[in-house]
């Protein structure tokens, strides 16, 4: 059975609106995306730590709840990670971020033939546990899994611009797809548009690139072939989760479809528009909730 991992941080999401905490959700970039595909019976597998404190325990007990594997979940002496995110007029989320107080090496699988990973945001540029992410996923690139890769940087802020660079482009050449924003590839190469974006990881290697431009479309690239697809117009209550929970239809899409290693470049344009527009579903149906994940009702649509 192919099986789906994704390593990545647990956050504990606090989120405020006007200033005042209003919810709060178990969260992380890629946490988010396992929860939504936990709850679609599909076979995936977190790899993460967290604390021993009560915020981890209410972490580790809604990630098993949720159908998801945690063999590969580490729980460490001290606090767990936590996130205050703050929603503008807009509902787009700005956060602050409180710090696990303590790490250790993480628990890494081996991946097989046509499996599927997923790894991005500031976990996948951490220096502390650089050499074993990499091993990790140089030993599933050699295994043929396919490989996702979301650099997901909102802000020109965040990044280094020498090291932290450099490491996104290590990424990018481990990837067989990458999926980012306007925003992602516009603060990382100074990219305006999705051929700009195409043109800079291409030569990285990739086999495809999912563009996503908000309420703008979607822009898909592979070999020497380019897609458009518009997207409904909708009110987003909340707009967090809404990249993690794209990738969770790129996913979705990629088993439900039997798409295979050696089949991403050469996917026909009727492949890439049924993967845009699953993942854009899922992506809408998270912003017209607080949720960072699909809700069980809509994940019971799609069993």
């Amino acid at each position: 059975m192919r099986r789906i991992y994704i390593p990545g941080e647990t956050t504990y999401d606090i989120i405020f609106k006007n200033n005042k905490p209003i919810d709060a959700k178990v969260g992380g970039s890629q946490l988010n995306t396992a929860i939504s595909l936990g709850r679609l019976n599909l076979p995936i597998s977190f790899i993460t730590q967290i604390g021993s404190d009560n915020v981890g325990d209410i972490c580790a007990g809604f990630i098993k709840e949720n159908g998801i594997d945690d063999s590969f979940i580490k729980r460490n002496k001290g606090t767990s990670r936590v996130a205050l995110a703050f929603l503008d007029e807009n509902n787009n989320a700005n956060y602050n971020f409180l710090k696990a107080e303590h790490s250790s090496p993480f628990n890494f699988p081996d991946a097989e033939e046509n499996d599927i990973i997923l790894f991005g945001s500031s976990f996948a540029i951490r220096t502390d546990i650089r050499d074993e992410l990499v091993r990790f996923l140089e030993k599933a690139k050699a295994k043929n899994s396919i490989i996702i890769y979301d650099p997901n940087f909102r802000k020109r802020g965040e990044l280094n611009q020498g090291e932290k660079i450099k490491l996104v482009k290590e990424n990018i050449q481990l990837s067989t797809i990458v999926k980012g924003s306007d925003d992602d590839f516009k603060n990382l190469f100074g990219t305006k548009n999705s051929k700009g974006a195409w043109k800079e990881i291409k030569e990285l290697g990739v086999k495809s690139l999912l563009y996503t431009a908000n309420k703008n479309g979607v822009y898909a690239h592979w070999e020497n072939n380019s897609l458009f697809v518009d997207v409904p117009k909708i009110n987003p209550l909340s707009t967090i989760g809404a990249g993690d929970n794209f990738n969770t239809g790129v996913i979705y899409s990629i088993l439900k479809s039997g798409i295979r290693s050696e089949r991403i470049s050469n996917l026909k344009e009727e492949d890439y528009r049924e993967i845009i527009h699953t993942a854009t579903i899922f992506a809408q149906q998270v912003c017209l909730s607080y949720d960072n994940y699909i809700s069980i009702e809509f994940a019971k649509s799609k069993l």
